[in-house]
């Protein structure tokens, strides 16, 4: 169901509502209405407490990151936040901050020669894992340190730097690629102590091939979705077409499972030596997230080149729809065939995203469509409206305009409130509400 948003809608300016504000739905009530959030209006980061449904800063001490603004990661009692550093020309370093009093524990400089740390992993108490990589260079390395201590204790080094990471509650899970040709996708699994394992998956493949020879260039990828059972400790690779195939993160077996789409590897693999003919990208690109009670959340876009010349090419994006894969039968239960991207809270899918054409500089989208794990819809926000929303808690945050963002109730999609600032002067906090940004 579409809910008018004029009907609901609430205005904030200056950080309050309106008298006319409806009631909150219990679900949001019952939450705690601070939530942490990084703020960026000062250039070098402030950690500070946030309402929840203003995202106003609260009163209250305030943190400086000294730009620790990107990847972090929470000890398991949330009682202290680690917060990486990735900027160009900078140092892959840590700040530690006691989340409850406010204060910087300390910093922690990584290594001499890389700059961007990221996918901070918390796995035990006294071990917390970063991937470290550096800027312009495939070069990349996993770090493991001590963070009661704020010591590095080991540093191995990776054969590219990751596509993508996630992690189980033993180890930190990378999935790596090739940049310069088609290869088979190798998943990478390091343990909390720093042990290195591979698993190479031979029917999958994944890569990104550019021409920069000019000006202009053409990039053609191939990019499989990658999601982590971390109870099962099981992996999944899920490609454009033929089967996905189930990572043993133990044994490091692997198991295809077919879904009835037949495979096309044969045709990307024309593509190893691409021309410089315009500037573009195409190829498959699969987005892949594990909801739990063995059920994957599928998505992404098909890239191509359209137009009749040289100078008319440009890019054009099919959705591949948002898809739920059930593992334990292997059935797949389409949601929404007209997205190409989605969110997820619990107990609950949001398609979004759609069809893009360079060339008109158009998005079409069916909107925001909520959905159960059972396949049932349960709410849709700005039909036909290429909108994008960010789940935190109990809510969403739906950017709908330069200075202007919906507040929405996830459990009904009730708009809660419509929030308006000057962007440029005060920009949306980062919340870190989930247990780490993965």
């Amino acid at each position: 169901m579409t809910v008018p948003l004029t009907a609901i809608a609430v205005v904030l300016t200056a950080g309050a509502a309106t008298p006319s504000s409806p009631a909150r739905p219990a679900l949001v009530a019952k939450e705690p209405s601070a939530v942490l959030g990084i703020s960026t209006r000062r250039p070098a980061g402030t950690l500070a407490w946030f309402q929840r449904l203003t995202l106003q800063p609260l009163s209250g001490r305030k943190v400086p990151l000294a730009f620790h603004t990107g990847s972090y990661a929470f000890s398991s009692d949330r009682a202290t936040l680690a917060v990486a550093e990735c900027i160009d020309s900078g140092v892959a370093s840590i700040r530690f901050v006691n989340a409850r009093a406010m204060r910087v524990l300390g910093d922690l400089r990584l290594s001499n020669s890389m700059d961007c740390a990221s996918s901070l992993t918390w796995l035990r108490p006294n071990r917390l894992l970063a991937v470290l990589t550096r800027s312009n260079s495939s070069d990349a390395e996993v770090v493991v340190v001590d963070p009661t201590k704020r010591r590095v204790l080991r540093h191995m080094s990776l054969p590219a730097a990751p596509w993508t990471t996630s992690s189980t509650g033993q180890e930190l899970v990378l999935l790596l690629g090739s940049y310069d040709s088609f290869a088979p996708a190798r998943v990478v699994i390091v343990s909390a102590d720093g042990n290195v394992r591979t698993a190479v998956v031979e029917n999958v493949l994944i890569g990104t091939v550019v021409d920069e020879s000019s000006q202009d260039y053409r990039a053609r990828t191939i990019s499989p979705g990658f999601a982590v059972d971390p109870e099962g400790r099981r992996a999944f690779l899920v490609p454009a077409s033929g089967p996905i195939a189930e990572i043993d993160l133990q044994t490091h077996s692997v198991s295809l499972h077919d879904l009835g789409s037949p495979s096309l590897v044969r045709r990307f693999l024309r593509w190893l030596t691409p021309s410089a003919e315009a500037k573009a990208i195409e190829g498959p690109v699969r987005e892949a997230r594990w909801l739990g009670d063995g059920v994957l959340a599928v998505s992404g876009f098909d890239y191509s080149i359209a137009g009749d010349s040289k100078e008319t090419e440009h890019v054009v994006a099919k959705p591949a729809g948002v898809k739920l894969v059930d593992t334990r039968s292997w059935h797949t239960r389409m949601l929404s065939d007209g997205s190409s991207d989605f969110a997820v809270t619990p107990g609950l899918v949001i398609a979004q995203g759609g069809a893009w054409d360079e060339g008109s500089q158009v998005t079409s989208s069916p909107g925001l469509l909520a959905f159960g794990l059972d396949g049932k819809e349960r709410w849709g926000l700005h039909q036909g409206e290429d909108r994008r929303i960010e789940p935190d808690g109990p809510v969403g945050y739906v950017w709908v305009a330069q200075g202007s963002m919906e507040v929405v109730d996830l459990s009904s999609g009730h708009v809660l409130a419509t929030l308006r600032r000057n962007e440029s002067r005060n920009p949306w906090p980062w919340l870190l509400a989930a247990q780490s940004s993965g």
